[in-house]
């Protein structure tokens, strides 16, 4: 794993990161490369948002975009909520 650039955004409490991350295989998921970035930078996987992965045709490296939270709450102030959680929300009290 390699820090490409790195960012301080103080407004939003989060470090902006650009990693090159290699890879064998399929090109890996979120999941997995959040995963791998929170074991690099020494950080809690939960803090970690991966926001997009490029690849190039070829290459068995990825860039990735992600962000790292100062805490949880912040996080979960600043992050949009997923189409599927909304859903999920949304019909919960309407079968309570």
């Amino acid at each position: 794993m390699q820090i490409k650039k790195k960012k301080k955004n103080v407004l939003l409490s989060r470090d902006e990161y650009l990693i090159s991350l290699p890879f064998s295989g399929p090109t890996p998921k979120k999941d997995d490369a959040k995963k791998k970035i929170s074991e690099g930078l020494k950080v809690s996987p939960e803090l970690v948002v991966v926001k997009h992965i490029y690849t190039s045709f070829g290459k068995q490296e990825a860039e990735i975009s992600a962000y790292v939270y100062e805490s949880v709450d912040i996080l979960k102030k600043v992050e949009p909520v997923k189409k599927e959680v909304k859903k999920e929300t949304k019909e919960k009290p309407k079968d309570g």
